[in-house]
């Protein structure tokens, strides 16, 4: 049997829609800063239960509940990405979408695994 090695860093997309008046300066800043918290009309809180503690007790718990890891002392601010590119087709087109922000912008970037999230 051969071991599989894991990929350290990972290529993903994010889905964004602007307004017309302000596609190009959006794909300039992403290009010029790269991705940030706030580009994009969705900013997701979510629970980071890296850094707590009982983490590894928890992972054993048969009645561990919502409650218990959705604290709000765990919150910080990020952003959506996926692993593909048609889900984030569906972000950029549809989703995403308002009456002013009629463009869809498909960004793909590479990062490091530790920075990665998994919406449960």
């Amino acid at each position: 049997m051969t071991s599989m090695k894991l990929k350290k860093v990972l290529e993903l997309y994010r889905g964004i829609a602007v307004s017309e008046r302000e596609i190009g300066k959006v794909i300039q800043n992403i290009h010029n800063v790269g991705l940030d918290v706030g580009q994009g009309h969705w900013v997701l809180m979510v629970h980071d239960l890296r850094s707590e503690v009982n983490f590894s007790k928890w992972v054993r718990d048969p009645k561990l509940t919502t409650e218990v890891i959705r604290k709000k002392d765990f919150e910080i601010e990020t952003f959506a990405a996926t692993g593909d590119l048609e889900t984030s087709l569906f972000y950029a087109c549809k989703h995403n979408r308002t009456t002013e922000k009629t463009e869809g912008v498909i960004v793909k970037f590479t990062t490091s695994v530790e920075n990665i999230f998994v919406d449960g």
